[in-house]
């Protein structure tokens, strides 16, 4: 929906779309790091960005990722151990 959305289709119809075929999550997690960050990850471990990749595309998803209702925003400059702890308690509390 996202990437659908920063390519201009509606995200209110994609939205309406989706929900008729899949529940709503019951956690949603986004890892949120820069875009110019994210950019020379992709850059580092790549070499070449794909299309949705250039930076200002990567910094319209990010609005649309953390605008997302209910989105549990994790810093995704943290280590992985961090981002999975993180992710892992919150988890747990829904459980509870």
């Amino acid at each position: 929906m996202a990437y659908q959305g920063e390519r201009g289709l509606d995200r209110e119809m994609l939205e309406a779309a989706e929900r008729r075929i899949a529940p709503d999550p019951d956690v949603l997690f986004v890892v949120d790091l820069s875009p110019d960050e994210a950019l020379a990850r992709i850059q580092a471990s790549r070499g070449q960005a794909d299309d949705f990749e250039g930076l200002e595309s990567l910094r319209r998803l990010r609005d649309v990722f953390l605008n997302f209702d209910r989105a549990v925003i994790l810093d995704g400059s943290r280590s992985m151990e961090t981002l999975s702890a993180q992710a892992w308690r919150h988890v747990e509390e829904i459980l509870r």
